[in-house]
């Protein structure tokens, strides 16, 4: 990020009263490609979504076992709709990593 832009986007976070300091400093480090260093440990805390696939992949299984481990309750399925009922969008990368946490001990 040039330096014109990153004093342009300080100024607008500094004027506005609803952000704080700790929000303003986390968006200047994500614009300059640093993540969420100073964040507080936010983006730690957050769990992404992982395809069929890419489980598949980091448990060593077929695609299939991957929806069977689901089905089980070994790993979070994410899912779409008012009631979470509809078909599955992928998988919580927290539960793949807790599954595989188990399985090595």
């Amino acid at each position: 990020m040039i330096q014109a832009t990153k004093t342009a986007v300080e100024a607008l976070l500094n004027a506005d009263p609803s952000v704080t300091r700790e929000q303003a400093k986390a968006a200047i480090d994500a614009l300059e490609g640093r993540g969420s260093e100073s964040g507080g440990g936010v983006a730690q805390d957050r769990d992404r979504v992982m395809s069929r696939s890419e489980v598949a992949k980091m448990l060593n299984c077929s695609p299939k076992t991957v929806s069977r481990y689901a089905e089980r309750g070994i790993i979070k399925p994410i899912r779409l709709g008012a009631k979470g009922i509809r078909a599955s969008n992928g998988y919580s990368a927290k539960s793949v990593e807790a599954a595989l946490e188990r399985a090595s001990a």
